[in-house]
């Protein structure tokens, strides 16, 4: 963080993603199974890189200064890497309404309204069969008209 003040800093973490199956290659990233516990973590964790002192009371919260970006990753239903030649890239999770919302979204939902998180990463895979960097009910929908995210999407990066 030496550039600080000199260019932009986005902090690609933290990874909230909830674990459904603890044999899952990232499972060392993220924090639990629990979506309330991801969640409290994931708004801790974002408060704890993004919060300038003093500015508390910022009544616009788009103008607000940072020192560091921080972005919860990987929005959403994303908890495989490679099972029987299916990876992150061609896995297509297909979640009910319910699950989605209880389970996948949730810990999300903390990071961007109770965290106020500058950035959200959209996940590789696919939900239902569609990509969700390509799904505008989870992103203008979901992320931005009911949640008011204050900062921008992202796709995955290879």
């Amino acid at each position: 963080m030496y550039n600080l003040g000199h260019a932009g800093l986005t902090f690609w973490s933290p990874n909230i993603n909830v674990v459904r199956d603890t044999r899952w290659g990232r499972t060392q990233e993220t924090s639990r199974e629990d979506p309330f516990m991801v969640g409290e973590f994931a708004v801790n964790y974002v408060r704890g890189l993004q919060d300038v002192e003093g500015t508390e009371n910022v009544t616009d919260l788009n103008s607000r200064p940072l020192k560091v970006s921080s972005c919860c990753k990987h929005y959403a239903a994303y908890d495989i890497d490679s099972w029987l030649n299916i990876d992150r890239h061609t896995f297509d999770a297909r979640v009910s309404e319910q699950d989605m919302k209880e389970t996948f979204v949730s810990p999300f939902e903390r990071c961007v309204r109770e965290g106020d998180v500058s950035s959200v990463m959209c996940s590789f895979n696919k939900i239902n069969g569609i990509p969700p960097c390509s799904d505008p009910r989870l992103l203008k929908g979901v992320i931005r008209d009911e949640w008011d995210l204050h900062g921008y999407g992202s796709n995955n990066l290879k």
